[in-house]
């Protein structure tokens, strides 16, 4: 071998070494940010690779990097708030483990935090390796595990929150104790998490009308989706009014999660054109399964294909609201050795008015002979009960206090069997007089 050709291979040689150290070190010290070195940190670490972002560019950060242990023994408050800061509203990844949290995790903005002039404050990004993978242990006290508010300053609010892919637990049962807070959230979803065994409400979303100036500090466009909200002491997901007013939650939906055995109830909503789709509603007490409540009450809302079973007192209670639609829901009615089995829908008993819901294609499962399943108060008018399907036939399926009803029933399943639909019916109308 010539002297050129040895230089040659020489250098090669070096080349090759210095390319497998450099892989070595981004193999074992793994930067947090970037995106071209994070799934062989990500491969490595958890043997999980997160999310590719389209944008090469984006960074994420990596709770490990701040301290966070998830040993399921070590305070990890610190470390997770301190990677949430640094951030930024970029995502914050919490590999596989369990989090031992004591106090709130605050993602708080307001108008001093918009990254650049007349930019929109980014919301909370935060994701885990899966609810079966990544866990919280929630120890806070009188407050969220997580708490997002973006109404620091009024009509600021954030833009695109994102929580996905975790469990929040407790081994220690703090009184008061909430999962996630949101106020002032726009354009967020929650996605794939498990909330089981809190004190207080799993999800609860804040707001506190001004009819002066609207709403200061309400969300909007919020989507819960396929998340298991379970055996919590308050509700599965509250709606909440902080001054005893109408909320104006524009766009909320509801879909596709398992909201079962709520000490306060399943779902306590009040807003406007929201979706409650597709979710199992179960053995959830205090409010039953879904309670749409106060003044203003909600409007153009839908609840559809949902399942209800074994809710008390009520499978759904309507206090106030206008143009509601109730379309393809299953209910399961029976005495479940809690009492009295539940009057499955009621509306328009309190002093609140109701306008215009209307129940179309549901289907019914009675077990008991006498079972009253619609209570349609003297204040509901204008309501409309169409195409119902009955697997039983119960003595006493009305109650109907208002003449501005309108009944029509639909066949009745009876072993397979479909039978004709009768001639409609309608009681007579009267004019609304909310006023008295």
């Amino acid at each position: 071998m010539d002297a050129l050709a040895k230089h040659k291979t020489a250098a090669i040689l070096a080349g090759l070494i210095i390319l497998f150290s450099a892989a070595l070190f981004v193999f074992a010290s793994g930067p947090t940010t970037g995106f071209a070195v994070k799934k062989t940190f990500q491969a490595a670490s958890s043997g999980y690779a997160p999310p590719l972002y389209a944008d090469a560019q984006l960074a994420w950060v990596d709770v490990r990097t701040f301290g966070a242990k998830a040993d399921g023994r070590t305070d990890d408050t610190r470390a997770i708030q301190a990677a949430i800061n640094h951030a930024k509203g970029r995502p914050v990844y919490l590999p596989s483990g369990t989090y031992v949290v004591t106090s709130s995790l605050k993602y708080h903005t307001g108008n001093a935090n918009v990254i650049q002039p007349g930019a929109k404050v980014p919301g909370l990004r935060m994701f885990g390796d899966g609810m079966g993978y990544t866990f919280f242990d929630n120890q806070v006290a009188n407050g969220a595990l997580i708490d997002v508010n973006g109404v620091l300053t009024d009509y600021t609010f954030q833009y695109g929150m994102d929580l996905r892919d975790f469990s929040i637990k407790t081994t220690t049962k703090p009184a008061a104790s909430l999962g996630i807070r949101l106020k002032g959230a726009w354009m967020g979803t929650i996605e794939r998490i498990e909330v089981k065994g809190l004190t207080e409400d799993a999800i609860r979303i804040e707001g506190s009308a001004n009819y002066a100036t609207g709403d200061p500090d309400s969300s909007a466009y919020l989507t819960v989706r396929r998340s298991y909200l379970q055996d919590n002491g308050g509700y599965g997901i509250n709606v909440h009014s902080l001054n005893n007013q109408n909320i104006f939650l524009t766009s909320f939906t509801a879909e596709e999660n398992s909201i079962v055995r709520n000490a306060k109830g399943g779902i306590r909503y009040n807003g406007i054109n929201g979706v409650i789709k597709g979710n199992g509603l179960a053995y959830n007490f205090g409010a039953g399964g879904l309670l749409m409540y106060h003044s203003g009450g909600s409007r153009t809302t839908q609840v559809s294909q949902n399942m209800f079973e074994g809710n008390l007192p009520h499978e759904i209670t309507v206090e106030s609201g206008a143009l509601l639609d109730f379309h393809m829901n299953a209910f399961t009615i029976a005495d479940y050795g809690y009492g009295k089995p539940a009057e499955t829908i009621r509306l328009g008993t309190k002093e609140q008015y109701v306008f215009d819901a209307q129940f179309r294609n549901n289907l019914f499962r009675p077990t008991l002979a006498e079972q009253t399943v619609f209570i349609v108060g003297k204040n509901a008018y204008g309501t409309k009960i169409t195409d119902t399907f009955w697997t039983n036939d119960p003595k006493t399926k009305y109650d109907v206090q208002n003449d501005d009803t309108f009944i029509q029933e639909g066949r009745k399943i009876v072993y397979g069997k479909i039978e004709p639909a009768p001639t409609p019916t309608a009681t007579p109308t009267v004019t609304p007089n909310p006023s008295g």
